[in-house]
């Protein structure tokens, strides 16, 4: 460990039980992702069968990375999780780059997707002049704040939401499966073909995607009690529980419609509640919509603040950001550029665009993450680990590779978006390295 990696480790309260954790992992996960990629993946499969398998194979490669996850942060419970795990198992200069990614684009830029998200659908139940900005912005601002006014702030907001979410999904379940009229299929119906790799790899990535964000409760490892076990049981509890919802929802559209029906429908879950309740069906799907996206919002501005803590406090250029507020127990300046960018990020109205790019290089930084496992059992043998990954190397490699495979489609995809736009990204994310340097420098 370099001296630098002691400069993060400071104790912090541990204010997060099993329930906070979980709470975060379930609502980070549950964005609006779901209410769209269901049809995606029926058309891409076009068979019940596969469509389950697919989401059965995407919950379990989940829980492969969730169980590399639980010996790191269990074995390390160092605020900013895979900050800590890349700047110490890789250097100072992979860090540095992940934070600067995360801070500039990656994790602001997700803040303010998922943001923008809610203020599409927030327009929509109450419509006013601007209304899809005002609502977006005013999301980063209300939670950002939240999460200044303390950690007990922000995990209460954070409970209830993800709660939130899940009484939600499981009453459209509940709808789909014995209140929908089972109407056919539209007439212009997708037809069923046979299923290849190409298809099934595709609908997986998709479904990766949907699962995306349980990762990021490593984040808020030093805060958590009993990190030893609660890591771990938290992890697995909030997939258990996401994955499950995520099944039962696939299960609860093919009665309504159909994996024909789904694949033609342009708002598969819109559809299921407005065939059983009319028009205020659509406005409790919009409803959702908002409420899994906070959710999200508020799960992330929780957790990346202390990525941005942990990085201010071993660069000098940036110390700003490693300011700690004592009094509310959480990194005040940190929270405040997250929410400032993640607006400007708004406004600007390219955020979108700037995730897709930079998608490719988190993958990158994820398998890396998965690397860091391989490397610290080697360096450090004798080092306390609560809880060790089965089948090592087997289950740590499965998850590298999925990073990578995923890395690769991130990278075919962005530069079908533009040309060369994956570099664009890694170029947004490797702009870092001039201002790493003069960091290092200002610290000598």
């Amino acid at each position: 460990m370099t001296q630098q990696d002691s400069a993060s480790n400071q104790n912090h309260q541990k204010s997060l039980g099993l329930f906070d954790v979980t709470a975060i992992i379930v609502g980070i996960i549950i964005g609006s992702a779901i209410y769209q990629t269901p049809s995606t993946i029926a058309g891409f499969l076009g068979s019940a069968h596969w469509i389950i398998l697919v989401w059965i194979l995407g919950g379990g490669l989940s829980f492969i990375g969730a169980l590399c996850y639980a010996e790191l942060a269990s074995a390390h419970p160092k605020e900013g999780g895979d900050y800590f795990f890349l700047h110490h198992g890789f250097g100072d200069w992979a860090g540095f780059l992940y934070a600067w990614g995360r801070l500039w684009v990656i994790h602001s830029g997700n803040i303010a997707m998922m943001a923008a998200i809610a203020g599409i659908y927030g327009a929509k139940l109450f419509p006013i002049a601007h209304g899809q900005t005002i609502y977006s912005i005013c999301a980063v601002i209300i939670f950002t704040g939240i999460n200044c006014c303390g950690v007990r702030q922000g995990k209460i907001s954070q409970n209830i939401l993800a709660s939130a979410q899940v009484i939600g999904l499981v009453g459209v379940i509940f709808v789909a499966f014995f209140l929908s009229p089972g109407a056919p299929a539209p007439v212009e119906q997708v037809k069923a073909s046979s299923v290849t790799f190409q298809s099934f790899l595709m609908a997986l990535i998709f479904v990766q995607l949907t699962f995306g964000g349980w990762s990021d409760c490593a984040f808020v490892a030093s805060e958590v009690k009993r990190p030893e076990k609660n890591i771990l049981r938290a992890l697995l509890l909030g997939l258990a529980i996401v994955t499950l919802i995520y099944l039962l929802i696939n299960l609860a559209l093919l009665a309504a419609l159909g994996a024909q029906g789904m694949a033609a429908s342009s708002g598969v879950m819109s559809q299921v509640m407005e065939n059983s309740l009319g028009t205020s069906g659509g406005r409790i799907i919009s409803a959702l919509v908002v409420i899994c996206a906070l959710g999200s919002v508020n799960g992330m501005i929780l957790v990346g603040g202390r990525i941005y803590h942990a990085f201010g406090q071993d660069h000098s250029l940036f110390r700003f950001l490693g300011q700690w507020n004592s009094k509310s127990s959480v990194p005040l300046a940190a929270f405040l550029i997250q929410g400032v960018i993640a607006c400007l990020l708004l406004l600007s109205g390219s955020f979108e665009q700037l995730v897709i790019y930079t998608s490719a290089a988190h993958w990158l930084f994820m398998g890396m993450v998965g690397i860091s496992l391989i490397v610290f059992r080697k360096w450090e043998p004798n080092l306390n680990r609560p809880f060790r990954v089965p089948l090592f190397p087997l289950i740590p490699l499965i998850y590298i590779a999925s990073c990578g495979i995923l890395f690769h489609s991130s990278l075919t995809y962005a530069n079908s978006q533009l040309a060369y736009g994956a570099w664009l990204g890694f170029g947004l994310v490797l702009s870092g390295l001039p201002v790493y340097w003069i960091s290092k420098r200002l610290k000598r």
